[in-house]
């Protein structure tokens, strides 16, 4: 502002001068008096036009000091003859008027501009505000909007939501871990529109989270994989048992402290009654954070609790258990414990498994000429294919011997296993198998058992899958 001051001042005193300087060339006139000064006058009204009166009032002094002072002076330099008799006199009394009215016009002019800026300054606060005001309700007309349509897909895909999230927990059935989170994850993301979301299981031996699974953006491979059970909110959901929503953030100082902008909803999952780890969803659309969403994502983990408990359960089977070196199977013994849990669990939710025998009758030919250790891996093919064609829900156990496989089916009753049997002999029957480039030939025979809850034991179902093998070499 100072600098603007200045520069305003100069621009007045120039002004001055340069009235002053045209006006020395009219010796006969000084100060125009004949046109009754007009202008030093308007060029006093035009600063206060433009700058305000004070401006004007100082324009117009200076134009007085030029008129009284500097053109008589320079007149008496430059013309000799010149003569200030009277001068000053004939000044008063014939400037008085002008300089009255010129001052009057100064003042008006002044007040003028200074009402004018004013009103204007009113006016852009009143557009600044209404803008703000447009802005502010377009973001709320935006999220009205989203949320509006939010409903309108909720309600018009309500069936095939239905539909999706039935086709999600059939996809669950399985005792792979790391397929089943990557399921739940899927379905969450099928229902929330989840951009960022991962699932954490509690190590015992580091007392911490460990990530188990995720789906994030390519920006964020380098993402954590271990968090504290203090200090954090997917520690506290753990140790309280208890859902959190970001909203909370509000209510409680503490959730606050913890609070690193990575958590907008995060639940507990727990194993009858005893927790094992949480999933926490980290960004979503922001129609989708609402209490529909909450309530959705509880009732997925709910329903995903069962299967994922089971697949939990078999990992920890198998990582305690012998596998064949060759094949990678789990050895017969592993597969008798299973079938037992599987029976006692499937009778009390009254549900079905299947066990499926297949035994390669041709497979000492195939471990004569091409060695046991291009055998086992001719097996190994065999069962990544037998994967493959049961959905990964099948689980394949090393049978009693080296020529024989056993699968567990769980939900398969007679009609699947029947269909399933057949398409697995068709796979084995049919595949182009080789081993170091040669073809070989497979031919296999099945036997399969359903446990269908009505007092079964394990050894029944068994007996029967191993009587139906037997029939079937025959």
């Amino acid at each position: 502002m100072q600098g603007r001051r200045i520069i305003i001042a100069l621009e007045i005193i120039g002004l001055s001068l340069v009235i002053g300087l045209i006006n020395f060339f009219f010796a006969e006139n000084p100060g125009f008096n004949t046109i009754y000064y007009i202008p030093y006058i308007a060029a006093s009204i035009l600063v206060a036009t433009i700058y305000g009166a004070g401006w004007g009032f100082l324009t117009f002094a200076i134009c007085g000091m030029v008129i009284g002072g500097l053109l008589p002076a320079s007149y008496l330099f430059f013309i000799p003859d010149w003569s200030t008799e009277g001068y000053w006199a004939n000044l008063l009394n014939n400037a008085y008027i002008p300089a009255s009215a010129g001052l009057l016009a100064v003042y008006v002019f002044g007040v003028i501009r200074t009402t004018s800026l004013s009103g204007i300054g009113v006016l852009k606060r009143r557009v600044e505000d209404l803008a703000k005001e447009n802005w502010l309700l377009k973001r709320k007309s935006d999220a009205l909007y989203k949320v509006n349509l939010e409903l309108d897909e909720r309600v018009s895909r309500q069936q095939d939501s239905i539909t999706s999230l039935h086709t999600q927990l059939r996809k669950l059935d399985t005792l792979d871990v790391t397929q089943a989170l990557t399921v739940l994850l899927e379905t969450v993301q099928i229902f929330t529109r989840a951009t960022k979301a991962s699932v954490w299981r509690y190590d015992e031996v580091t007392t911490s989270l460990k990530l188990a699974a995720s789906i994030v953006s390519e920006e964020d491979e380098a993402a954590r994989t271990s968090l504290p059970i203090d200090g954090t909110i997917e520690g506290w959901v753990y140790r309280n048992d208890n859902l959190f929503s970001v909203r909370m953030l509000l209510q409680y100082d503490n959730l606050e402290k913890m609070d690193m902008g990575r958590n907008i909803i995060t639940i507990p999952i727990s194993f009858e009654r005893r927790i094992w780890g949480v999933l926490n969803i980290q960004e979503m659309p922001f129609e989708k954070y609402n209490f529909y969403s909450e309530k959705i994502l509880q009732i997925i983990v709910s329903l995903a609790e069962h299967s994922l408990e089971r697949a939990v359960s078999y990992e920890a089977i198998i990582q305690q258990a012998e596998v064949d070196d060759k094949t990678g199977l789990p050895l017969f013994s592993q597969f008798y414990r299973m079938l037992e849990e599987e029976t006692r669990v499937t009778g009390i939710q009254k549900g079905s498994y299947s066990i499926i025998l297949v035994e390669f009758i041709n497979y000492e030919k195939i471990q004569t000429a091409h060695g046991s250790n291009r055998a086992k891996e001719l097996l190994r093919n065999i069962v990544a294919e037998l994967e493959i064609l049961s959905d990964r829900r099948a689980h394949f156990f090393q049978y009693k011997n080296d020529s024989q496989i056993a699968l567990l089916f769980p939900g398969l009753d007679f009609d699947g296993v029947s269909l399933f049997s057949l398409e697995t002999l068709e796979k084995i029957n049919t595949g182009n198998w080789e081993i170091e480039g040669a073809v070989v030939r497979v031919e296999a025979v099945i036997g399969f058992s359903v446990f269908s809850g009505e007092g079964q034991t394990a050894d029944q179902v068994l007996e029967q899958a191993e009587n139906l093998l037997e029939m079937q070499k025959v």
